[in-house]
């Protein structure tokens, strides 16, 4: 397998297969406003997209370097490197003006022209970056692997007459809420994910009894139960929680 990147030290700039990535710096580090040169096997696989796409200096310094990462860190053999789809290619350039997940976005066009795993990149998985939070992308890579799951509740409110209110919803175990730099959002995150079908939450499925003893230690939860309403009892909504098939290969396309 031939290395996909190497560093010239004299120009700093990345070489790919024979063609440069020009960092748009002399050797004296003056930046220059010249075209910087795709490396021609990139060239050859963009063709007319890279004219396509919105040509600034951003977009630029993203195919030339987070694009390139992401080629190398996938370990491309250079013949199974493949041209972009252009219904992956043109949106995800777009995104760029506004999404936080670059490092992701990059991440998608690696494997878009990845050979290997080309077919199973769906155009909307860029829909689906635009749509989610960097804290609902840490949420996601921590979820159990496919066809596992792990407990989540609801706690609830249930009054004499057989009504019911929602305390709170979706409480999840450590290992994933610590995920998020914002923990207040977790019950909308966990709904975003479950809306975009990158999670699910099966019905009547339910983790042993330990899991939501384990849930129901959090502080937030016990403040809850303490703070029930006049003439109700506490329960516990039991579940279980994992990613989805289209999760999954979301996931491997884009996160990681």
């Amino acid at each position: 397998m031939d290395a996909i990147t190497d560093r010239d030290e004299k120009t700093s700039r990345l070489r790919i297969g024979g063609g440069d990535w020009g960092s748009g710096l002399t050797d004296e580090g003056i930046r220059q406003p010249a075209i910087i040169a795709l490396p021609t096997v990139l060239e050859r696989l963009l063709g007319d997209l890279a004219g396509l796409a919105v040509d600034t200096a951003d977009v630029r310094d993203f195919l030339h370097g987070a694009l390139v990462e992401a080629i190398s860190r996938r370990e491309i053999p250079r013949e199974r490197l493949c041209p972009p789809r252009a219904d992956v290619f043109l949106p995800a350039i777009e995104a760029l003006r506004y999404s936080p997940s670059r490092h992701e976005i990059a991440n998608l066009l690696a494997a878009n022209m990845d050979g290997r795993v080309a077919h199973a990149v769906l155009p909307s998985y860029i829909e689906v970056l635009k749509q989610i939070s960097l804290d609902e992308i840490e949420l996601l890579k921590r979820s159990p692997i496919l066809g596992r799951y792990a407990a989540v509740a609801d706690l609830l409110y249930v009054y004499q007459r057989g009504q019911t209110a929602v305390a709170y919803r979706h409480i999840l175990p450590e290992f994933l809420a610590k995920a998020c730099a914002v923990r207040s959002n977790i019950p909308q995150y966990v709904d975003n994910l479950l809306r975009l079908s990158l999670l699910e939450r099966p019905a009547g499925e339910e983790a042993d009894d330990e899991h939501y003893r384990s849930l129901g230690r959090y502080e937030f939860v016990q403040e809850l139960r303490r703070n029930a309403p006049p003439r109700s009892r506490v329960a516990v909504g039991k579940g279980v929680i994992g990613v989805t098939d289209f999760g999954d290969q979301f996931r491997r396309a884009c996160l990681e």
